[in-house]
């Protein structure tokens, strides 16, 4: 079908983001400039990619869900598209955030391509991305970003969490903590003010 199949019922928000991680991570590898981006940060560990399902908001979500009906608005529900009828994260690298005990996407951290851009879905930040880290690591590394978290995975240290910035350490990053083997988290923020006075508060 050349749409996205309306969900079975309602409430599975999990299942419709799911697809969209699934669309997003199809069109990154297919957008050699949307790969340039991360090459440019150092981050060329392609394995990385997949294994995370990057992905990249390039408008093209819009052409494959009906203009009307249920399934646009659960996309504008979640703030996938907006109420003006935009992709939320459009001209984004797309890093999908998981639920540290489903697994199940709950939000997309968006990073512009040609504009210095963050952007999150709408609502509560969730999720802890890499949460299997804490799953079964001894000591864990809490970083600033997700880029950061990526560049300490591609230089070998699995064990990078990251927040959502510097005074992003929330809740369900706590209870994943808490429910793992970890011993000793390393705070890894950026040698600025900001990051220093949130590594004193951590």
């Amino acid at each position: 079908s050349p749409h996205l199949v309306p969900l079975p019922r309602a409430g599975s928000a999990a299942t419709l983001l799911a697809r969209v991680v699934e669309h997003y991570h199809k069109t990154f590898c297919e957008r050699p400039d949307a790969q340039a981006y991360l090459q440019g940060r150092g981050l060329v560990d392609t394995g990385l990619w997949r294994v995370f399902k990057l992905g990249y908001a390039d408008g093209s979500l819009l052409k494959l869900v009906p203009k009307t009906g249920e399934l646009r608005e659960q996309l504008v529900a979640l703030g996938v598209i907006t109420a003006e009828g935009r992709e939320l994260l459009g001209g984004c690298v797309v890093f999908p955030i998981p639920d540290a005990v489903s697994g199940d996407c709950t939000t997309f951290y968006g990073r512009g391509l040609k504009v210095d851009r963050h952007c999150y879905l709408p609502g509560p930040l969730r999720g802890v991305w890499n949460y299997q880290a804490a799953q079964s690591a001894s000591e864990v590394v809490l970083t600033e970003s997700v880029i950061d978290a990526l560049s300490c995975l591609q230089a070998g240290i699995m064990s990078a969490i990251p927040l959502y910035g510097t005074n992003g350490f929330t809740g369900e990053h706590l209870d994943a903590l808490l429910k793992s083997p970890t011993r000793r988290a390393v705070i890894c923020l950026d040698n600025d003010e900001p990051g220093k006075q949130a590594a004193l508060s951590l």
